[in-house]
């Protein structure tokens, strides 16, 4: 951890700043243990292999459960590394980042030209090399202690930092981020009305906030993902056993079709992969999102925009300046 991050994190407990407390390890600019105070609340959380772990003492089980399982999940899938070439979710790192602009609008990562950025939710944070070029500085954030592959990949930059955190109690202080990025977590997280209030207090006044949910209906990949979350399976049988029912149900699919439906064979199975990995799956309602935005005192003024994407739906808080 740098202390240039102590202006952008804060007590997940009460939102307040942090102090440093007995540093007993510092390396190439980084303090690699010791414990952050909060004045406030008195709470104290520890800085463990440079990462601060600043989640909080009531953290719901399943939250830390889901964020092992990932976890345990980005291991098996990303041998190469934050910064390597395999694939995540189909996607390369250049994928992801075209993902990136596409979801969020962005012309190119020129118009994050000196903005503070923050990742809520990042995994591995695989694309914060490619932002770090641009923006100001960028706090990225995880429960899961995947957060410790990113901070290896990305100790070098000097304005990309590294916290593990959980989403529904962001350890983050209000109003500091002009640009707010959250992509995938919001489905899983154990209480998601929190979330998006946390994302929403993060995001500065003239800032743009960037997120989606699962809709109202429920997707065949969540049924089957809840059935194979029970079981508890190991992770390489788990998934052996997924792929094999979504390979028969895409087959059956094709034979009453008459047509080749296996093409999205692994995108069906990914999907229900992640429905057995989470402790929970939210869905949400346009008219729910849009509460949750009143109940937090977003100005009137502020641009909002809800898109249907299939059965997900994206917001959009703001403009990107």
């Amino acid at each position: 951890m740098r202390i240039e991050a102590l202006k952008l994190i804060a007590c997940p407990v009460c939102k307040q700043p942090l102090g440093l407390k007995n540093a007993t390890e510092e390396t190439e600019g980084h303090v690699m243990s010791g414990e952050l105070h909060c004045h406030d609340c008195a709470h104290t959380y520890p800085i463990i292999g440079g990462v601060p772990r600043l989640l909080p003492p009531d953290i719901a089980p399943q939250d830390i459960a889901t964020g092992e399982a990932y976890s345990k999940y980005y291991a098996k899938v990303t041998p190469g590394g934050v910064t390597g070439d395999d694939k995540l979710y189909g996607k390369t790192v250049d994928e992801e980042i075209d993902d990136f602009c596409a979801k969020t609008g962005l012309d190119d990562l020129h118009q994050l030209e000196g903005k503070v950025f923050l990742d809520a939710g990042c995994g591995l944070a695989r694309i914060e090399g490619a932002l770090s070029k641009h923006c100001q500085d960028i706090l990225a954030f995880d429960v899961s202690p995947s957060v410790e592959q990113a901070f290896q990949a990305w100790r070098n930059l000097p304005n990309v930092h590294i916290v593990q955190g959980d989403l529904t109690s962001a350890p983050i202080l209000p109003e500091r981020f002009d640009f707010v990025w959250c992509d995938g977590a919001l489905p899983y997280v154990s209480d998601v009305e929190m979330a998006v209030r946390g994302l929403l207090a993060a995001r500065s006044p003239t800032g743009f906030l960037y997120s989606w949910c699962y809709g109202p209906q429920v997707k065949l990949s969540h049924r089957l993902g809840r059935i194979f979350h029970a079981t508890r399976l190991p992770m390489k049988i788990r998934f052996l056993l997924i792929y094999a029912t979504c390979w028969g149900i895409r087959a059956a699919v094709s034979i009453r079709r008459r047509e080749n439906m296996l093409g999205n064979v692994h995108l069906f199975a990914q999907g229900v992969l992640d429905a057995s990995l989470a402790g929970q799956i939210n869905h949400v309602s346009e008219a729910q999102l849009m509460a949750w935005f009143k109940a937090s005192g977003l100005n009137d003024n502020v641009p909002i925009l809800i898109i249907s994407r299939g059965k997900n739906l994206d917001f959009r808080v703001g403009v990107i300046g």
